[in-house]
């Protein structure tokens, strides 16, 4: 396995191109970087079914879409791009976010658990 005790390359490994290690294959950017591999379909994407969707509303004004990351990840896998805070021009939540999981039973557990919660 790898130095993290998962299976396979460490993350990165795929990442080196070129020989030797230079900057001769480097990218000019992560943007650049991940484009190019979200366009390459290596990332997943698509439509998330709609019973991996959650949707939360009463916000308070400062949230953003890491706030909702880091609330609702413990709960399991979050799909690529799968968090969002809906923001107003002033920078501020408008009270309502939503959260793709990968797995419907992840979503439902997630949903149940804040449900009638006051924020």
């Amino acid at each position: 396995g790898g130095p993290y005790g998962g299976k396979g390359a460490p993350m990165g490994g795929g990442m080196m191109m070129g020989k030797g290690g230079g900057k001769a294959g480097a990218p000019g950017s992560f943007f650049n970087l991940y484009g190019a591999i979200k366009k390459a379909g290596l990332l997943g994407g698509g439509k998330v079914p709609e019973e991996c969707q959650c949707y939360i509303k009463n916000l308070p004004a400062d949230t953003t879409d890491v706030d909702l990351y880091k609330l609702f990840a413990p709960f399991g896998a979050i799909a690529v791009q799968g968090v969002k805070a809906m923001i107003k021009e002033d920078g501020s939540c408008t009270g309502v976010g939503f959260v793709d999981f990968q797995d419907p039973e992840v979503a439902g557990g997630a949903g149940g658990a804040f449900y009638g919660t006051p924020v």
